[in-house]
């Protein structure tokens, strides 16, 4: 019993994994992206918030 329960959570572990991997890559991706198009956002938005808040 011991045994099978050991194996099936070092599976689960190795699936959480490969699912955390698969997620961080996507999150990864996405600040690229988001990096990418920043500059542009900054440009349009700092200056009003920066009044705004001051």
């Amino acid at each position: 019993m011991n045994r099978t329960v050991e194996e099936e959570e070092e599976n689960d572990c190795g699936q959480n994994s490969k699912n955390t991997a698969a997620l961080i890559r996507s999150l990864v991706l996405l600040n690229i992206h988001r990096l990418a198009s920043m500059p542009f956002n900054m440009k349009q938005h700092l200056p009003r918030n920066t009044f705004q808040g001051s």
